[in-house]
């Protein structure tokens, strides 16, 4: 028997009746397409953290079950996930951002009313936002979300955005005053020695970066 055909029945072997579409198809977690069965990664993700980056500056709110707040502090330890279960996840900043803002909030409430701005307060300056403690095996998602108030900061250009850019992945960005779409998403990252850096920074004529909700989602292959 060729090869491909026993891993086809191996395969076929492990999948139960109802998984077999009309076409022959068999969707299974973690492997590509052979001779006629697609498998796919699971679509659920193994951890979700979500962060407000509020910087203490402002009174802080009441966070929500599931949210946690990165304050004007360089490193957060002790993140939790969306359930509170502890995690040995580190978040850290390159350098003190002291700046706040209040944020503008999303039509669509994709967030809840804790988010305010964490901005850099040097003109035009960047910052790299660090987490370790992550498993190299695992893929993760990265969540950016940006909404100046449209009133505030008038000198702020109307086009003016906020960057973030994973390296050797991808850069997203925001045009973040009076900004209240949806989040943008750089995915399938994988960490190398347990970190992923992410290079934050004002661009188009922006004066400062605007940086409110960041999202993780863990996936097991």
């Amino acid at each position: 028997m060729p090869e491909l055909e026993k891993l086809s029945v191996a395969l076929l072997n492990h999948v139960s009746a109802k998984d077999i579409t009309s076409t022959n198809k068999i969707e299974m977690s973690g492997i590509a397409s052979i001779n006629g069965i697609t498998v796919s990664h699971g679509s659920e993700p193994s951890c979700i953290v979500q962060i407000s980056m509020a910087d203490g500056s402002w009174q802080e709110p009441q966070t929500p079950a599931g949210w946690q707040h990165f304050h004007r502090d360089q490193s957060m330890i002790g993140l939790v996930d969306s359930d509170d279960n502890p995690l040995s996840w580190k978040l850290q900043r390159d350098a003190v951002c002291q700046g706040s803002q209040e944020g503008e909030f999303t039509d669509a409430d994709l967030y809840p009313d804790v988010c305010e701005i964490q901005m850099n307060t040097e003109y035009q300056v960047a910052r790299t936002y660090t987490i370790s403690g992550l498993n190299d095996a695992k893929s993760y998602n990265f969540e950016f979300w940006s909404g100046l108030q449209a009133a505030a900061r008038p000198w702020e250009s109307n086009y003016g955005r906020t960057q973030w850019t994973i390296e050797g992945f991808n850069s997203v960005s925001i045009r973040h005053k009076g900004y209240t779409g949806s989040p943008v998403t750089i995915d399938g990252v994988y960490p190398q020695g347990g970190s992923i850096a992410i290079l934050c920074e004002p661009t188009t004529g922006a004066t400062y970066y605007y940086f409110n909700i960041l999202v993780i989602r863990e996936f097991t292959p």
